[in-house]
């Protein structure tokens, strides 16, 4: 990711668990339902993500993505929001049907998403002590898209993108093959590992 994301165009910056204090503020009570295990460090990182991007705006990227080469010129483009789309569900049952990625997504200070999400964590863990739901972030994004104009339009601006971005992983104790890596980078710079 450091290689690919052009100095000129972002600052990277790593959070991690001794630095997240520097950039956001979390309640205690999350906090403490982390410190107890309720809530697990992905869904921390949901919360820490949704926040930073809310206050200061930005481009998220998750630490567990993998970049073969810059991202295209668009991303750096879109004003107001950005995920990859693509233009099919990865299964069937599939809450964002190739519509977004929730732990890629680029967006203005204040955007209504950032904060729909932002505010249905707190929510969610204000009044629960387990997790529904893995995706949960996705059923959230998915309820902004649906009830949201402002969200929908947004969403659907943004152009099919990254079509190869949830295929890496399941070849990764495979043996390389040159020809399925040509297949995945020809359209995909960015993979979810």
């Amino acid at each position: 990711i450091r290689k690919n994301i052009p100095s000129d165009k972002a600052e990277l910056r790593i959070i991690t668990m001794d630095n997240m204090g520097q950039y956001v503020n979390i309640p205690d009570w999350v906090v403490k339902k982390f410190g107890e295990g309720k809530i697990s460090l992905s869904h921390l990182s949901d919360i820490i993500s949704f926040g930073l991007l809310y206050r200061y705006g930005g481009l998220w990227i998750d630490a567990t993505y993998y970049m073969t080469a810059p991202f295209d010129e668009r991303i750096w483009e879109s004003d107001v929001f950005y995920t990859p789309r693509m233009n099919h569900a990865k299964w069937r049952a599939d809450i964002t049907q190739g519509k977004w990625i929730s732990n890629l997504i680029k967006g203005e200070a204040g955007n209504i998403l950032l904060k729909f999400v932002m505010n249905s964590w707190y929510w969610y863990w204000n009044l629960e002590d387990n997790l529904i739901d893995y995706c949960l972030t996705d059923y959230f994004f998915a309820e902004a898209y649906e009830h949201l104009p402002t969200v929908r339009q947004q969403i659907d601006r943004c152009p099919y993108s990254q079509g190869h971005i949830l295929n890496l992983q399941p070849l990764l104790n495979s043996v390389y093959n040159e020809k399925k890596w040509n297949e995945l980078t020809s359209d995909t710079n960015v993979f979810k590992l």
